[in-house]
């Protein structure tokens, strides 16, 4: 989902009648990348991916000393999503896939 190379940091996905399938695809998705360590679903639908950022500093005998620290990759606000109404089950599970397609052909072409 997200190539090593995106920039893709905040997707807005508010009141589109996303499941928690839906939800629950959106953040497997988010956690096959191999930036991803962990991905959050917080209370409401707002999924936040983390993951681990290599930094250097120097010690004191000039040796660089390697140094990791969790960061916020990307955030989808999913929150404000009503389920959808059970005869509308169908095209929003489509247009949720043809939405995941899209972000990760985007992501790929990055």
């Amino acid at each position: 989902v997200l190539a090593e190379r995106c920039a893709l940091k905040f997707i807005d996905l508010r009141e589109n009648r996303i499941s928690t399938m839906g939800m629950k695809a959106i953040a497997d998705a988010l956690g096959r990348s191999e930036r991803i360590h962990k991905v959050f679903v917080h209370p409401g639908g707002k999924i936040e991916a983390f993951g681990a950022s290599e930094t250097f500093g120097m010690s004191s005998l000039d040796e660089k000393d390697a140094a990791f620290s969790v960061s916020s990759i990307c955030v989808v606000d999913a929150r404000d999503n009503a389920p959808p109404k059970s005869s509308a089950v169908a095209n929003s599970s489509r247009k949720q896939k043809r939405l995941l397609h899209a972000l990760q052909e985007k992501a790929n072409n990055k």
